[in-house]
């Protein structure tokens, strides 16, 4: 009688056979983390450095409203313009952060001149528009269009000639005999043309880049291996409960954002304020992988029920969700109002169900208790 040769127990052999998977998932999982910092650096250095130059070069703007600025050593930088005339005039506007522009006695500037976080003077002629966004204008020469102030004073020397409305929010007017004002003087908070000439300027700044798709999907693939109980879930409470979700994340948004910048002026807070803005910014994308996730699952369910194809797996959808969303914040008008509401509406929705989840765990150990 022959023997038959030991085996190993079935717990035993799945124990053995899990191992490689896990050894490959750890690499995978690593691979996926270098690779989405990798593509990060080139993918965020722009937006990081645009969020710079908006923030600290325009007087940082937060100190300035709580009434701190004048105790902090802000060093006014000027723009001087000069030269041109009227034949020679080729339209372009003039915009600058976090600096002051001067328009010399002889110069004819064609265009729409904007400050935001600096000073206007204008000595000479502007055939356009003058704006200083946290800023002041001083009108001494001519302007072929309106003048408006946010958040400072708009002052009309004797010689000055305005051909448009001077609106002055936030701030005083001041106007000596001798100004000339064509259209209305106003005090009132209509922002809606300032909103939509700071939208422009940014927008227009802003690029399609590769790298940020690249960072995109790898972020989805990596969260959809990682955490894809936690993304189901998610995608559960995400659109079933927007309005919670949104307002939860806007608020967050609205408080951390202040609280950061606060820490990092102060010699002490800057040691927590990079660590914060760090677990914001993960939490952020996370929040955003969520709705990407969402968003390729539907449109796998959808092709699936069109074509009659099976569903695509779990990180596929959520890497194919999240570059497609990634892609869509990219376009002009359209990708800062997205980015902005699907990333507060992811946030809100991870906040939530992490503070869910913990009081559920609480409730649980106060009954066994």
């Amino acid at each position: 009688m022959l023997a038959t040769p030991p085996t190993a127990p079935s717990g035993e052999g799945d124990i053995q056979a899990r191992l490689p998977r896990a050894s490959r998932r750890r690499w995978l999982v690593a691979f996926l983390s270098l690779a989405a910092l990798a593509a990060a650096i080139p993918a965020l250095a722009g937006p990081a450095f645009a969020m710079a130059r908006l923030g600290a070069e325009t007087g940082l703007w937060l100190p300035r409203l709580i009434g701190v600025a004048r105790y902090l050593p802000l060093e006014e930088r000027l723009v001087e313009v000069g030269g041109g005339s009227a034949a020679q005039c080729v339209h372009q506007d003039k915009v600058t952060f976090g600096e002051s522009i001067a328009i010399d006695e002889n110069a004819w500037v064609c265009g729409d001149v904007t400050a935001y976080g600096g000073n206007v003077v204008v000595r000479g002629h502007i055939d356009g528009e003058v704006r200083a966004i946290d800023g002041s204008v001083t009108v001494l020469g001519d302007v072929t269009g309106g003048v408006a102030a946010l958040g400072g004073q708009i002052a009309l020397g004797t010689h000055a000639h305005v051909t448009g409305d001077v609106q002055v929010i936030g701030g005083s007017l001041r106007r000596e005999p001798g100004a000339q004002v064509g259209g209305q003087v106003r005090r009132e908070a209509d922002l809606a043309p300032l909103a939509g000439t700071v939208g422009r300027d940014l927008l227009a700044q802003s690029r399609f880049s590769p790298w940020m798709l690249l960072f995109w999907a790898l972020a989805g693939a990596l969260f959809g291996l990682v955490l894809p109980g936690r993304l189901a879930r998610i995608r559960a409470i995400l659109f079933a409960q927007a309005a919670p979700n949104l307002l939860a994340g806007l608020a967050t948004l609205i408080i951390a954002i202040p609280l950061i910048v606060l820490l990092a002026l102060t010699l002490i807070g800057v040691v927590f304020a990079a660590p914060l803005a760090l677990a914001l910014w993960i939490a952020w994308v996370f929040g955003t992988v969520a709705v990407g996730s969402w968003l390729g699952f539907g449109l796998s369910s959808a092709l699936g029920r069109i074509g009659g194809s099976k569903a695509v797996a779990p990180v596929l959808a959520t890497a194919l969700g999240t570059a497609l969303l990634g892609a869509l914040e990219q376009l002009a008008w359209l990708g800062l109002p997205l980015a902005l509401l699907t990333g507060a509406l992811g946030l809100g929705a991870t906040l939530r169900l992490m503070l869910f989840a913990r009081r559920t765990r609480l409730a649980v150990a106060g009954t066994r208790a």
